[in-house]
This record gives structure tokens, C-alpha cells and sequence, in this order.
């Protein structure tokens, strides 16, 4: 009343019984759909081609390319662009402009290559859609899933090298079948270069045992690029032979090499940009008879299995063909020796007989005797 006394009270009830059951209902959905996002082994994501950021993205960023939600947010999207791989940025770039005039019902896939926050990349194949317009029409957002398929790719492109391998090891190894030994040293050359091109080496060598040295007998490189020429030092020979006590494969660096030895590595680190040479050994009759080296920018752990397997059979293709060098040469002295004795006893009979008795050679004087040609 005037006096400010509480003389009566007026009351106003809704039933919203059922606005908090469709609230209840919508939070159970959102709490649902995060749910499902938060443990969705995908990384989802919405892109904002309007403000060129990231409107969202899931912990799984995070899991599996490392790098932290907040910083990734709060970058542009120039951030992911420079996180793609140099070969597929471009490709990206114009797969998400061209999402501006598509329709609602589009659905595109791509596969690139995203760096880790480790410095490795990683496969991501991406399956992207529609989700918001602007006013003017144009698509404004677009939400994706990106699914992490680096172990299929390897298994894919690892099953291809190994494939693609196995076709070059069989053309060499026929090309070496039907080489006159005469063309050995050339025919080495000539499949060392197919090799190089192959692993995309800068060089290639094959090194023989020479009075307890290593000496370049053969050579493949790049176009314009000096090649690997020389030996190696007696003390580095030796250290090197100790490596290779079990005959596995060996990878150097410039790091690795003992500060003894590393002037006698030169030649091959001196190549632009050389971080790595794989030496593999040479083997005949379980003993050391030299090693190939396969020079090249790569990264340690960037060999491939396929690659490694398809030196150490070339290793061997070379070493089947310089034995095979070897006794076509000894049974040629020996048939020069041999004939060389017939020709100095030209008046004696001379025959060699099998041992069922089937004649096998005759000099003229024994044709002459029998009157046989």
C-alpha cells in the first residue's frame, strides 16, 4: 500500500514441463555429439573460407599430428597451409577455393600430407562437405573428417617399390645372364646406373680389395656431378672390414665416422647436400671382396626395406658376374696354356679321352695318323 506494507501477493505459473524436456533432450544430443567427436578416431574440423581460419577442430589434431587446439585456432589458415606438404599445398589451396560455388550436397575427398609437430608427415585422407552459406549465397563453411591413412599409403607404396624392385632385379639379372664375361665391367656400370636412378641416389660405386686397400672400380651419378674416384687408406680399409664382420649393411653419416677416418670419406660427403651413404658389403665364399656405396640427401630413416633388399641382390648380381669374369678368364689362360703345349709338340700325338672313352680333342698329328679331319 502507500505505507509500503505487504498487503497481498500475485503469482504467474507456466507449465514448461515440456520446453525443459526439449532442452534436457538438446543437451543429451550436444553432450551425445561431443561425445562422439571428442572420441571419433577422425580429426573433425570446420573451415571458415570467409575468414580463411579454423572454426573448429577435435582433440584428435592433437593425437595425431601433435600440434596444440589453441595454437592451430589461432592461426589463420595459413597456418594448415604451411603444415601441408610442399607438393600438395597448391593442390589443397584450390580444392578449398573452388568449395565457394559448390552445392549442399557435395561431398568432396582428397589425400595429402600434413607435418607433424615432430617434423614427420603423415597421410590424411579428408572427406568434406557443405555446412554454412552467407548471405550473398557464396559457401561460407565447410566441415571435414580427416582420417589417418599413412600406414596404408606406406603399405601401398612399400608394396610398389617392392614390386618395382623385383621387375629391375630381374632385368639385371637377365641382362647379366646373357653378358659375355668380355663386357662385365661395362655391364656393372650400366645396371649401377639403373640403380641409382631407381633409389634417386647422387652416386653410386662399387669398390674392390686391392694389396688391403679399397679402390673405385666402377661409378654412376648424376649428370654435371663428379663422381666418387680414388681408394680408401689402408687403416680406414681396415676399420671398415671390422664393420663389416657380419656382412650386414652399413649407413654413415658424417656424424658417425670416427674423426680418424672422415678425410678418407670426402669424396663422397663433398657431393651438394650429401647426409648419407649406405655401404653394402661384397661377399664371395663367406670373404670380403669389396662393397658398393650408395651416396644421397636422404635421411636415415627414410630407407625403405625394398630399397635395402634390392642393393644387397645387386650386390650379388655383381659378384656372380665378376666370379663368373673371373673363371671365364682362367679357363681361357688355361685353354691358351694348353694350346700353346700342342703347338710346341707338333709331332707328337695329342687326344683327350672321357671317361667312357669318348674322344673330346685331337691334335692335327693324330687326325693325320687315323686319316681323320
Amino acid at each position: 500500500n502507500r505505507t509500503t506494507e505487504l498487503i497481498g501477493v500475485m503469482d504467474v505459473t507456466r507449465d514448461i514441463t515440456a520446453r525443459k524436456k526439449e532442452q534436457e533432450q538438446l543437451n543429451h544430443h550436444q553432450l551425445m555429439i561431443q561425445r562422439v567427436v571428442d572420441v571419433s578416431p577422425t580429426i573433425i574440423y570446420i573451415i571458415d573460407l570467409e575468414e580463411q581460419s579454423l572454426s573448429y577442430c577435435n582433440p584428435q589434431m592433437t593425437k595425431i599430428l601433435g600440434h596444440p587446439l589453441d595454437e592451430v585456432k589461432a592461426e589463420s589458415l595459413q597456418f594448415l597451409a604451411r603444415m601441408l606438404h610442399p607438393n600438395d599445398r597448391k593442390n589443397y589451396l584450390e580444392h578449398l577455393k573452388s568449395f565457394r560455388t559448390q552445392s549442399d550436397d557435395t561431398i568432396r575427398e582428397i589425400e595429402v600430407q600434413f607435418l607433424t609437430k615432430y617434423g614427420r608427415y603423415r597421410w590424411l585422407s579428408c572427406r568434406e562437405t557443405v555446412f554454412t552459406r552467407s548471405a550473398s549465397g557464396l559457401v561460407k563453411e565447410i566441415i571435414g573428417v580427416a582420417l589417418d591413412v599413412t600406414d596404408r599409403v606406406r603399405f601401398e607404396t612399400n608394396l610398389r617399390q617392392r614390386l618395382e624392385a623385383e621387375k629391375l632385379i630381374s632385368t639385371i639379372s637377365t641382362y647379366f645372364i646373357n653378358l659375355p664375361p668380355a663386357k662385365t665391367d661395362s655391364g656393372i656400370e650400366e645396371a649401377l646406373e639403373l640403380v641409382r636412378q631407381f633409389v634417386a641416389a647422387q652416386a653410386c660405386a662399387v669398390m674392390y680389395y686391392e694389396d688391403q686397400t679399397l679402390a673405385v672400380r666402377h661409378t654412376a651419378g648424376q649428370s654435371g656431378e663428379a663422381l666418387p674416384t680414388g681408394r680408401l687408406d689402408e687403416r680406414t680399409t681396415g676399420w671398415l672390414a671390422g664393420m663389416f664382420e657380419n656382412h650386414e649393411t652399413l649407413a654413415l653419416t658424417p656424424a658417425n665416422i670416427p674423426p680418424e677416418h672422415q678425410q678418407s670419406f670426402a669424396f663422397l660427403f663433398d657431393l651438394p647436400d650429401c647426409r648419407q651413404a649406405v655401404l653394402i658389403p661384397m661377399v664371395s665364399n663367406y670373404d670380403l671382396i669389396g662393397m658398393m656405396i650408395v651416396s644421397g640427401t636422404w635421411q636415415a630413416q627414410d630407407w625403405e626395406e625394398s630399397y635395402l633388399s634390392l642393393l644387397r641382390t645387386f650386390s650379388e648380381i655383381v659378384v656372380n658376374g665378376l666370379v663368373q669374369k673371373q673363371s671365364e678368364e682362367a679357363l681361357i689362360a688355361s685353354e691358351n696354356r694348353y694350346r700353346a703345349i700342342v703347338d710346341e709338340h707338333q709331332s707328337m700325338m695329342i687326344c683327350r679321352f672321357r671317361p667312357d672313352f669318348t674322344l673330346t680333342y685331337a691334335n692335327l698329328t693324330y687326325c693325320r695318323y687315323f686319316r681323320q679331319e
